[in-house]
């Protein structure tokens, strides 16, 4: 199995490399930032690859990859955020031929989640995470991107974001609803102990 990060946001990538065993992470050089408490500090083509070495140096192994979809503006981010999330999707499960756990690089897994995957269904793992669009109301959500494939299903994973970014349904359809909806990802992992940073602060299940 293949534990998988996508990026977007840098903050917290170093530690949980460890934490969560992560075999690969898949950086846009389009959009990698460090969050500085509320401030986005986008990060230079010499800081993704410093980024790239240390986490290389953990065993971890990094793909650089540009989505084309660069920050523009708050107007239009939620939009081009959810497309930037497919075209990465679809890049990885194009490399990747194995059963992937991914995992979103803000995320901290209880070891307890590694223990009760099942083999052969996809299985999301709830998080604790914003109930947009309020800005403060913190709920426990189970069809995010956070979420195991079997190898048997990567093939309709791809072709499921294939057509989310063929269609433009970024335009007006969350991804991560959109892929849960499509794969059919009946079964969630609720376990205590799993976290998630939102704007800064850790909230754990």
């Amino acid at each position: 199995m293949r534990v998988v990060t996508f990026m977007g946001n840098a903050t917290y990538v170093k530690q949980i490399a460890v934490k969560n065993r992560l075999t690969d992470v898949y950086i846009d050089t389009s959009y990698v930032y460090y969050l500085n408490e509320s401030t986005f500090l986008f990060l230079s083509t010499s800081d993704i690859e410093a980024l790239k070495n240390e986490l290389t140096s953990y065993g971890v192994n990094v793909v650089l990859y540009d989505t084309g979809v660069p920050y523009v503006g708050d107007e239009l981010e939620m939009q081009n955020r959810r497309l930037r999330i497919a075209k990465m999707i679809y890049k990885i499960t194009s490399d990747i031929d194995d059963d992937i756990l991914f995992v979103d690089s803000d995320v901290i897994l209880n070891g307890d989640v590694f223990k009760k995957l099942p083999s052969n269904e996809p299985t999301t793992i709830c998080i604790p995470a914003l109930a947009k669009p309020s800005t403060s109301i913190i709920f426990d959500f189970c069809y995010s991107t956070n979420i195991y494939v079997p190898r048997n299903y990567i093939n309709k994973l791809k072709y499921i974001v294939r057509r989310y970014i063929d269609n433009n349904w970024h335009t007006f359809y969350p991804i991560d609803i959109y892929v849960n909806t499509n794969l059919g990802t009946y079964r969630t992992l609720y376990i205590k102990g799993v976290c998630h940073y939102i704007k800064g602060k850790l909230y754990c299940l």
